[in-house]
């Protein structure tokens, strides 16, 4: 759904691990999400009811992915909601549609002013505007859940990239790289 993501591969590597007990483990992660400008993050997607379970796991791997420069996500169902799904299908619906090129405009003007959600309500910017700009890549809003959180600000995305996709990364699925921990 991000403008910036050039790939995405499930289950691309295995990782090989060394346990509490001593005994080497294999294991594979679910995605590697590859940006435009080459860099990479490495997710697993797993329910927050396992994720204690998992913490050695996680951690070890977290620690070997580092010294390759790949953060390494931990997503969970808190995450990962029916709300945020449904938005990700609505970007997609609105990636190719054909949006007048004034309403664009209008919303970039916004944006340009550092206006937040409820400004664009408020000033009649059609839905159907941001969610086209969304979808294209061209902006972003500072909180995942925008739609509830009517001061989330608007900001263009290219402004962002100088700080690396890592920072869109974050933003997008609403949590930070998983930080090792005993």
């Amino acid at each position: 759904v991000l403008a910036c993501v050039k790939r995405l591969d499930a289950q691309p590597f295995k990782v090989a691990w060394t346990d509490a007990e001593g005994v080497t483990r294999s294991y594979t992660p679910d995605f590697l999400c590859t940006f435009d400008d080459g860099s990479s993050v490495v997710v697993e997607v797993k329910p927050q009811k396992f994720v204690e379970k998992s913490a050695e796991l996680f951690n070890a791997v977290s620690k070997q992915l580092r010294t390759k420069n790949l953060a390494f996500y931990v997503i969970t169902d808190k995450q990962l909601t029916h709300k945020r799904a449904s938005m990700c299908q609505a970007w997609r619906r609105f990636r190719n549609s054909a949006v007048p090129d004034e309403m664009l405009a209008r919303l970039m003007e916004k944006v340009d002013q550092g206006c937040n959600w409820e400004d664009t309500q408020a000033d009649n910017v059609p839905k159907q505007a941001w969610f086209a700009a969304l979808s294209r890549g061209a902006i972003g809003f500072d909180s995942p859940d925008f739609m509830t959180a009517t001061s989330a600000q608007l900001f263009h995305l290219r402004k962002l990239e100088a700080d690396g996709h890592e920072i869109l990364f974050n933003n997008w699925i609403g949590c930070t790289p998983w930080q090792p921990h005993l």
